[in-house]
């Protein structure tokens, strides 16, 4: 967005006797006209790019997401007109709203799903070395770890702290150096 704005001409890009920290706010309005048309020709360089196989699936999937997401926010002409600003922007609140309430539906989704799994590596297998594995790959998986940042789980937290962090890993450490733990009934191959 900075790069955006310093395209503005009307904005100055130094200030006089500027204090040591200013933190600037502001909208950019932009007509609808000119949203729609910077919404095709996203489209149109998206689509370019990928008919150039420049695109990777998920880039490409990022792209039309958000295009879909922006461009379906604006309201059309029709649906604008005779309303007040604030109607306006209800109307282009709602999409976003929507996506709120889904995304927030998945996070609780996904942390019931990760209560279930944990009952289950306990009932299977107590403290074992699954737990282990199970807590690391949590900890080292970046989407895994980007949701537990934002959503606290406290088994996780109670795991990781006991398993990899506390005594529990000098513990496993050495059965490991020792290769007693490969020895146990319990064990699978990875």
């Amino acid at each position: 967005m900075t790069a955006n704005v310093r395209a503005i001409r009307s904005i100055p890009k130094k200030l006089k006797d500027a204090p040591e920290f200013l933190e600037v706010r502001g909208e950019v309005y932009m007509p609808h006209g000119a949203f729609q048309k910077l919404c095709a020709e996203q489209e149109a360089e998206t689509a370019l790019r990928k008919k150039q196989g420049f695109l990777e699936k998920d880039e490409e999937d990022f792209w039309e997401k958000l295009g879909e997401k922006l461009c379906g926010a604006c309201p059309q002409t029709e649906d604008v007109v005779g309303k007040t600003p604030e109607e306006i922007f209800d109307l282009a609140r709602g999409p976003f709203a929507e996506a709120v309430e889904e995304l927030e539906m998945r996070e609780q989704t996904a942390s019931e799903k990760l209560e279930h799994a944990f009952d289950f590596i306990e009932a299977a297998f107590a403290d074992g070395q699954e737990l282990v594995v199970f807590v690391t790959e949590l900890a080292m998986d970046p989407e895994a770890a980007v949701f537990l940042a934002e959503n606290e789980n406290e088994r996780f937290r109670k795991y990781n702290e006991q398993l990899l962090l506390g005594t529990k890993k000098a513990e496993l450490l050495s059965e490991l150096r020792e290769g007693t733990i490969h020895s146990q009934e319990n064990v699978r191959d990875f």
